[in-house]
């Protein structure tokens, strides 16, 4: 067990997700509730997940809560190759063909950091206007997106 994932493996769209080891054993903590007590390591873990008394409500409602952790802590995986092909062809760049190639790593960069990438008129002249490879650097100054659960 470490901070780099291991057990689980999410992939979506293509893209890997991480899920971390701590993240599996709080969040199955979390949800057998403190009358059991914490689990402490991934082979206690792998055992309620596979005994007969973890209802299945419980598993459902663990896998559910990892997935959710995981693309909050990876958003940009929810963008998929097609989406991003047809934001890409959505954005009117001054200089198509150099914005383009810098800008998939920084709608990758951008989403992971919480920051909206729904304002295509200013994205399209933020990238337009900079050199490249500063993509990411210059339009990390937009406003955030929430967290799940807040407003």
């Amino acid at each position: 067990m470490g901070t780099r994932p291991g057990f689980c493996r999410i992939t979506v769209n293509g893209r890997p997700c991480p899920v971390l080891d701590e993240r599996l054993l709080a969040t199955a903590s979390y949800i057998v509730g403190p009358e059991r007590g914490p689990l402490t390591d991934l082979a206690e873990l792998g055992e309620w997940l596979t005994a007969d008394a973890a209802q299945e409500h419980d598993v459902g409602d663990f896998l559910a809560w990892v997935c959710r952790g995981a693309l909050e802590s990876r958003v940009s995986v929810l963008l998929g190759r097609d989406q991003e092909a047809a934001y890409l062809e959505r954005l009117a760049l001054k200089d198509g063909r150099s914005a383009i190639r810098q800008l998939p790593p920084a709608l990758t960069q951008l989403l992971d950091l919480w920051i909206s990438i729904a304002d295509m008129a200013t994205i399209a002249s933020t990238v337009s206007a900079m050199p490249a490879g500063t993509a990411a650097t210059r339009m990390r100054s937009k406003t955030r997106l929430p967290r799940f659960g807040q407003t």
